[in-house]
């Protein structure tokens, strides 16, 4: 898969009803062609990677199921949250589980299970399912929807900051277990980096897991004795691992995603990628509570509900010159008019080898 046909090729622009509630929460919808006439309901479970305090894509889940959760109380409503969720066979058990007990919307903020999303769905078709950033291929069965939005345009960004601040001219990413929604994080803030840096080197590496800091840790390490100065993770909470590393070797910097770092390690956080996965984790609840879910691909573009958008830069603020601001400004300003399309690279390696004459011009710096 490659461009934003990922999220926007499933089909023609969905039913006005929920396109008018989506368009309130920040998001756009496209559908395969069939409609969910779900009920509402009472009982939800968000099924989610990763632990409720991890500074990172857990945290940023549970933070909008929380929100909803304290919203809807009063209502009746019961939402459950399951954390450390981190195998395709996790959800397979917890989502037939949560379906038996009587749940009428899961929501998976997980990404690497559609097999198993479709398998429970058929299994239970009164209930509604939705996963993360994943393909359902069609035809889907009619209680399923996905979620997506265009992070990746502010890993772009990322890169692009990446690719400026490295004096090695080495930048390296740390990924957990692939699958095309987190492969597109890594390749893209490498293409962002070879937008400014064409010649910059790239150092690739995965890890087995998206929470071991141990192993991000390691794999860091390695990564920064191959010469690498500016790190980007693809992985959960692993990545206070490669802020250890960071920290032990001065003039090394990270720029991590999903939920504000900088706190964790002023010295060496320039700038978090916010994905607002806790806005759209939030919306999502409210549309299935009111059983206004239909097999869509609810899609949130860049910049809506926070999507994609990069954290302050705190202390670093003489690390991101005049020069480089005006860039990712000009950058951004592409984004938002759609002279700039970031493509959906699910495939590892690719954003090494993109061809850079695809893109347009890079904007003065």
């Amino acid at each position: 898969m490659s461009g934003k046909s990922h999220a926007r090729s499933l089909s023609i622009v969905g039913a006005l009803a929920v396109a008018a509630v989506l368009a309130a929460c920040g998001g756009s919808s496209t559908t395969s062609g069939s409609t969910n006439t779900s009920i509402k309901v009472s009982k939800v479970a968000v099924l989610f990677a990763g632990v409720s305090n991890n500074r990172s894509f857990g945290n940023s889940v549970y933070d909008g199921a929380n929100a909803a959760k304290q919203q809807l109380s009063s209502q009746g409503v019961t939402v459950t949250v399951v954390p450390n969720l981190n195998s395709p066979d996790d959800y397979l058990h917890q989502g037939t589980s949560f379906a038996k007990a009587g749940y009428g919307f899961e929501l998976w903020m997980f990404g690497g299970a559609p097999d198993q999303l479709v398998a429970v769905a058929k299994q239970f078709p009164n209930v509604t399912f939705c996963e993360l950033g994943v393909m359902v291929p069609p035809p889907w069965p009619k209680n399923v929807c996905t979620l997506s939005g265009e992070y990746y345009d502010g890993d772009f960004l990322a890169g692009m900051i990446g690719g400026t601040i490295s004096k090695a001219h080495h930048i390296a990413t740390v990924e957990g277990p692939a699958f095309p929604a987190l492969t597109t994080e890594a390749e893209d803030f490498v293409l962002g980096a070879r937008w400014v840096d064409p010649h910059i080197k790239v150092t690739q590496l995965s890890i087995p897991s998206y929470v071991d800091v141990a192993q991000g840790q390691a794999a860091s390490n390695s990564a920064i004795a191959a010469g690498a100065d500016v790190l980007f993770p693809a992985i959960d909470q692993a990545t206070q691992g490669m802020l250890l590393a960071a920290q032990s070797h001065p003039g090394t910097y990270v720029i991590p995603q999903y939920y504000d770092s900088h706190s964790l390690a002023p010295n060496v956080v320039v700038t978090t990628v916010l994905l607002g996965i806790d806005g759209m984790t939030k919306s999502m609840i409210n549309l299935g509570v009111k059983g206004q879910i239909s097999n869509h691909d609810y899609h949130f573009k860049y910049a809506q509900a926070g999507v994609g958008k990069l954290a302050p830069y705190y202390n670093f603020s003489s690390l991101i010159t005049p020069s480089l601001q005006a860039r990712l400004s000009a950058a951004e300003a592409m984004l938002t008019q759609g002279t700039l399309t970031v493509p959906f690279i699910g495939t590892p390696g690719q954003g090494a080898s993109y061809d850079l004459s695809q893109l347009p011009p890079l904007p003065a710096g």
